[in-house]
Order: C-alpha cells, then structure tokens, then sequence
C-alpha cells in the first residue's frame, strides 16, 4: 500500500475525530483560504456547487506545502428556501436560524475533495480535479425538523452550544431531539465528512 503522508485541511475538532474512526495516520492542517471571498466568486443559488468550490480550495490550498501528500479538503453548509446558512458564531444567529428551519425540511451538504498530486504536479497552480490525481463529490441529507417553541429553541442552544455547526444543531449530541425524519446514504456526512465515501476514494488513492 502507498505511504503517502495524509493531510485533513481543516482544524474542525468535529472532523478530525471523525476521521480518526477511519484508523490512517494524519495530520490535520487549517486550510489558506478566505472562505467568505470564495462564497462570492460561486453562483449563491447553487449550494453544492458553493460546497463543492469551497472542499476543492481548501485541499488546493495545501498542495505547495505538502506536494507529495494526499490532502482531503471538506465544506459543509445548509441549504433553505433559497439561502444557505452556515455556522451561525452567536446564540441570536443561532436562534434566527433554528427558528426558520423548526417544522421544515432543509437539505445539509457535505462536500468533499481527495487532492493527491503525482511528483512535480504541485509546481502547476490549476490541478485539474477531472484527471487522476484527484476527485471531489457531494452527498446530501434531507432533513425534517420538529415544530419547535422559542423556549425549546433556546432551552437547546443553551445545552448544545452549536454556535460552531452548519445549521446550529449538533446531530450527535441533544440536536437529535429536534427532527422528524432524516434521509441521508451516509449519516457521518452531518457531521461533516462523508466516511463511507472518504475511505473509499482514500483506499483507492493509496493503492494507486
């Protein structure tokens, strides 16, 4: 099997111990990119191609300081009645946003990039993603959520403290309280990577 050094390009706390149920030694290194000025180069009514742009940059981000390395890039945001959300930062936003979702259905999207540059590809600024030296992918959940009071809303903010999570809700912990129904092919992709489909892409680029 190949030894590549494997890079997660994020500091989330919530990713790396995600990532670490899949058993590869890693390092996890924050991404060099300004997220809120790729949002604005990305269609905004597009939300998977906004994921999708983001996970790709952030891997790309790393390649010139790990340009033997296999570097795995994510982004994660919410998606309702024509606008996305992600992580709300303070209890008012967080309590906006649970109060438009709460007895509706959103769409959560995670999206992944596997970035594995061959030997002498890193002195090339634009990596085509489309040949064999990478892959990005998206997967969804459909979520319904519960109608929900104002004093459950906050009654669950001050316990979960989701200020950091895409959506101001932590599924693994109270948050699953909050919802209906969930349809998802992967459910660790609402956490924020997809493992099911990480380690298979993973497996396939260290046995390349």
């Amino acid at each position: 099997m190949n030894h590549r050094q494997i890079i997660l390009a994020s500091q989330s706390p919530y990713r790396k111990q995600l990532f670490e149920r899949l058993g590869y030694p890693f390092l996890a290194q924050a991404p060099l990119v300004d997220e809120e000025n790729l949002k604005s180069q990305v269609s905004q009514d597009k939300p998977e191609k906004i994921a999708q742009f983001l996970s790709q940059q952030k891997a790309q981000s790393l390649i010139h300081q790990y340009p033997e390395a296999i570097i795995i890039g994510s982004d994660q945001l919410l998606y309702y009645g024509n606008k996305t959300y992600g992580k709300p930062h303070t209890f008012e936003v967080a309590f906006e946003t649970l109060k438009h979702l709460q007895g509706q259905t959103h769409r959560l999207i995670t999206a992944m990039t596997i970035l594995t540059a061959k030997l002498g590809d890193h002195k090339n600024k634009n990596i085509n993603l489309n040949l064999q030296n990478g892959h990005s992918w998206v997967v969804e959940a459909k979520l319904k959520m519960r109608p929900l009071s104002d004093e459950e809303i906050i009654e669950y903010i001050n316990h979960d403290l989701p200020m950091d999570c895409a959506g101001s809700y932590k599924l693994e912990k109270r948050g699953i309280t909050l919802f209906e129904s969930i349809d998802c092919e992967d459910w660790t992709s609402i956490e924020g990577l997809a493992l099911i489909s990480v380690s298979k892409w993973l497996n396939h680029f260290l046995m390349s």
